[in-house]
C-alpha cells in the first residue's frame, strides 16, 4: 500500500513539475525568439553602419565585463537556486553581496582601462571601457531578482522586461549609429538596454531585499564561490578569452569579424537551448530527493535538449557563409567559417555544460574544475599552434578540444545518476542522427542552387531541411514529436 501511494506522490509530483516546466518553456521561448530576433535585426543594421573595428572595441569590452560578472555575482545565486527552498535572508543576503560585488568590479574594470590600450595595442579602447563598465552595476543589481523568479518559475516577467529593455537600448543604439557616433553607438545600446531592465525587473518582481544580513548564510555563499572559482574562471577563458587572444594577435579588425560569428551562434544558443537549460538546474533539483525520478527527468530532458538544438546548431554549419552574407553583407564573408566551427562548438558547449549540471548538483565542482581546465589548455596550446604553422583557423581551436572533454564529463555525470551510456545515447541518438543527416542534405543541396538570389537559396535550403528533420524525427523518435505537437496545441489553446 505504501509503494502505491509513494508511486501516485511521484506521478503527482512529475506532472505538477511539468506543467510549471511548460509554462516555464513557453515563455522563456517567447522572450529568446523575440529578443533575438530584433537583436539580430538591430546587429544586422549597424554591421552595415559601423565598423569591424568598432565592433572588436566593443567585444572586448564585453569579454572583461561579462568574465567579471561570471567570475563573481552571477555564481553567488546557485546555491540558492540548488536548494528545495531557500528562506527570504538568504536572498537578502545574496542580494548585498551581489551590489557589493558589482562595485567592486566597477573598479577593477575601470582602473584597467587605463592599460587597456598599452595591452591590445590599441587606441580607444580605454575610453569606450570606462563608460561600458556601469553595466555591471545593472547586472548585479538584477541577478538576485532574476535568481527568485527562476526558482518560481516566473519566467513570463523576465520575458516581457527582456523584450521591453531589447526594444528601447536597440532604438538608442541605431539612433546613435545613424548620427555617425561609431562604437559609441554600441556603448549607448547596451546601457541603455541594460538599464531600462534592470528598472522594469524591479518594478514588476514581488519579492524585496530588507535591510538583513546573515553572516552564516555570506559563508555559505562564499564557500560556494571558494568551491566554484576554479571552475568559474576557467570557464570565462573557454567563452570569453577567445576575442582577447583573437584581438592581441590579428588586432580589433579581426577580434570583430570573429565576433559577427560568435554573436550569431550565441543567438542560436540562446533560442534553441536556453528554454531548457535555464529549466535544468530548478527542474533537476525538484527531483533531487527522488533518484528514480531525476534519472526519468534527466532523460527526457536529454532527449528534448537534442531535438530541439541539434537541428539548429548543425544546420546553421551548414548554410554558414550565405547566411552571413545576406544578414550583413559580402564584406562579413569571412564570419561564414567561424560561424561555422561555432555553430558546432555550441552544441558541444550544450551537452558539456548539461552533464556539468549535474556535477555541480552532486557536490563535484572540482571534477567541472579539472575538465574545464583541460578544455582551456588544449584550446591555447591549439591556437598558439595554429598560429605558428601560418594558418588562419581563429575559431576552430576552440572547438576542437570538446571531443576530449564532452565524453569525460557525460561518463562522470552519467555515472553519479548511477546511469549507463546506452541508455542516455538511446535518449539522444535518434536527434542527433536526424539533425546530422539533414546537415548533409543542405550542405549538398546548396550549391546545386548556386545561380538563384542569396535570398531565395536559403528559404528552399531551410526549408528543405526543416521538412527533412521532421520526416526523420516522425520516423525514429514519433514520441517525442507528439509531445512538441501536444506542447504547441496547449500554449496555442490556451492563448
Amino acid at each position: 500500500m505504501s509503494e502505491q501511494v509513494s508511486e501516485a506522490s511521484t506521478t503527482t509530483g512529475v506532472a505538477s513539475l511539468g506543467a510549471r516546466a511548460a509554462t516555464g518553456a513557453f515563455w522563456i521561448t517567447i522572450e529568446m525568439v523575440t529578443v533575438q530576433a530584433l537583436s539580430l535585426l538591430v546587429f544586422a543594421v549597424l554591421a552595415h553602419l559601423l565598423k569591424p573595428r568598432d565592433f572588436g572595441l566593443a567585444a572586448i569590452c564585453f569579454a572583461f565585463i561579462y568574465s567579471l560578472k561570471q567570475l563573481t555575482f552571477d555564481q553567488m545565486v546557485t546555491p540558492l537556486l540548488r536548494k528545495v527552498s531557500a528562506s527570504n535572508l538568504e536572498y537578502t543576503t545574496a542580494f548585498w553581496m551581489s551590489a557589493i560585488f558589482g562595485v567592486t568590479t566597477v573598479l577593477v574594470l575601470c582602473g584597467f582601462s587605463f592599460v587597456a590600450d598599452r595591452i591590445f595595442h590599441t587606441s580607444g579602447l580605454g575610453a569606450v571601457m570606462r563608460p561600458m563598465s556601469l553595466m555591471l552595476i545593472a547586472l548585479s543589481l538584477s541577478r538576485t531578482q532574476e535568481a527568485w523568479l527562476m526558482r518560481h518559475f516566473r519566467f513570463r516577467i523576465l520575458a516581457i522586461r527582456s523584450i521591453i529593455g531589447m526594444f528601447l537600448g536597440a532604438a538608442a543604439g541605431i539612433a546613435a549609429a545613424f548620427y555617425g557616433l561609431g562604437v559609441w553607438s554600441l556603448v549607448i545600446q547596451q546601457s541603455v538596454g541594460s538599464f531600462s531592465s534592470l528598472g522594469m525587473l524591479w518594478m514588476s518582481t514581488p519579492w524585496r531585499p530588507g535591510f538583513e544580513f546573515s553572516g552564516k548564510s555570506a559563508a555559505e555563499l562564499m564557500m560556494f564561490l571558494r568551491g566554484i572559482s576554479g571552475n568559474a574562471f576557467l570557464g570565462i577563458l573557454n567563452q570569453n578569452a577567445d576575442t582577447a587572444i583573437i584581438a592581441a594577435f590579428f588586432g580589433p579588425g579581426s577580434a570583430g569579424v570573429y565576433t559577427v560569428g560568435k554573436r550569431l551562434r550565441l543567438a542560436l544558443q540562446l533560442v534553441a537551448s536556453n528554454p531548457v537549460n535555464l529549466l535544468a538546474l530548478p527542474s533537476l533539483s525538484e527531483a533531487q530527493e527522488d533518484p528514480v525520478r531525476q534519472r526519468h527527468v534527466f532523460l527526457m530532458a536529454s532527449r528534448l535538449v537534442f531535438t530541439c538544438c541539434a537541428p539548429v546548431f548543425l544546420g546553421a554549419a551548414a548554410v554558414a557563409t550565405p547566411a552571413i552574407v545576406l544578414l550583413f553583407g559580402s564584406r562579413w564573408a569571412g564570419a561564414g567559417n567561424v560561424f561555422a566551427w561555432l555553430s558546432v562548438g555550441g552544441l558541444c558547449a550544450l551537452a558539456f555544460d548539461y552533464f556539468g549540471t549535474i556535477l555541480l548538483m552532486r557536490n563535484r565542482p572540482t571534477w567541472l574544475t579539472g575538465l574545464a581546465a583541460v578544455q582551456t589548455t588544449l584550446s591555447i596550446a591549439l591556437f598558439v599552434l595554429l598560429h605558428a604553422s601560418g594558418m588562419r583557423m581563429i575559431a576552430a581551436p576552440f572547438v576542437l578540444p570538446y571531443i576530449v572533454t564532452v565524453p569525460a564529463c557525460a561518463v562522470l555525470a552519467l555515472r553519479l545518476l548511477d546511469l549507463k551510456i546506452l541508455q542516455w545515447l538511446k535518449a539522444v541518438s535518434p536527434p542527433l542522427f536526424a539533425a546530422l543527416l539533414m546537415s548533409l542534405i543542405t550542405r549538398a543541396l546548396s550549391p546545386i542552387l548556386g545561380a538563384m538570389p542569396e535570398s531565395a537559396r536559403l528559404a528552399i535550403v531551410c526549408t528543405t531541411g526543416a521538412v527533412v528533420y521532421g520526416i526523420l524525427m516522425t520516423i525514429l523518435a514519433r514520441d517525442t514529436v507528439m509531445i512538441g505537437v501536444r506542447f504547441v496545441r496547449d500554449r496555442l489553446a490556451r492563448a
